[in-house]
């Protein structure tokens, strides 16, 4: 009778009552499956930060006139990427605030009195090789565009180009690139570099007096020899009229003669 009662218990829970249908959904994980399972939730409940913003470049802009400074200086405080930390009125001015403020970018016009642009870029340069400087000119004769990149500017821009056009060339010349709205020539082949000694003190006296007779007394040369060297530097650096080269001489000032070639053999850079 106990054997049959067993038998009974046996039955109803048999192996039937453990065995799984072929077509049921609910299997068992396989050694090899949990892992990726908990992999997939771990890496689902950890939201990732977003990166941080980045840091907006700081800019230092130099321009002799106010109202270039004020408007100009106006529209690039409205742009979220860009933090204007200083202006400048001049030359000297711009060398030592870029000393003390240790901007990322500087943005430098060309013409300006006293030192003019080419000499303070290449000053501002031989401080701190990580600055980079941005010409603004009113000129985009290939002379100033040359000067300035021989003075370690990496972008030039026009004054009558946009802001827009300004800010890109900021950001680009950040990443270390080169923006210039005209390309300038190699230097062995620019016109400036080709210049003697004579021909640029011609020049400097040109900047302090631009009449024909005045500059041959100025120089102790006859007229007839300052006009032969003035044709010599029109054809060096590609002007057609002397009413250019005056143009030229005037807007650079006294200096013009001396060159990013020059002033970097006094500093070594």
């Amino acid at each position: 009778m106990r054997l049959e009662q067993q038998d009974v218990a046996d039955a109803a829970c048999g192996e039937s009552a453990l065995e799984y249908p072929d077509d049921d959904p609910v299997q068992p994980l396989g050694e090899d499956e949990a892992p990726d399972l908990i992999a997939e939730a771990g890496s689902e409940s950890v939201p990732e930060e977003p990166p941080p913003p980045p840091l907006p470049i700081r800019v230092l802009l130099v321009d002799d006139h106010v109202m270039v400074r004020d408007g100009l200086g106006a529209l690039l405080r409205g742009d979220p990427s860009v933090e204007l930390i200083g202006v400048a009125g001049d030359g000297d001015e711009a060398v030592r605030m870029s000393e003390e403020l240790e901007p990322d970018v500087v943005v430098l016009d060309v013409c300006m009195p006293g030192m003019n642009g080419i000499e303070a870029a290449a000053r501002i340069r031989a401080l701190s090789a990580g600055v980079r400087v941005i010409a603004l000119s009113a000129h985009g004769d290939q002379s100033f565009v040359q000067q300035m990149a021989a003075a370690g500017a990496t972008g030039f821009v026009q004054k009558d180009q946009s802001v827009e056009d300004l800010l890109d060339a900021i950001r680009q010349v950040k990443l270390g690139e080169a923006f210039f709205s005209r390309a300038p020539e190699p230097a062995e082949e620019a016109g400036f570099n080709r210049l003697s000694a004579r021909e640029r003190a011609l020049l400097e006296a040109m900047a302090r007096n631009s009449a024909l007779r005045n500059i041959a007394e100025d120089m102790g040369i006859s007229t007839k020899t300052v006009d032969t060297y003035r044709r010599r530097i029109m054809k060096k650096l590609g002007f057609t009229t002397p009413d250019e080269l005056l143009r030229y001489v005037t807007a650079l000032g006294v200096g013009v003669g001396v060159g990013a070639r020059a002033h970097r053999s006094e500093t070594g850079v």
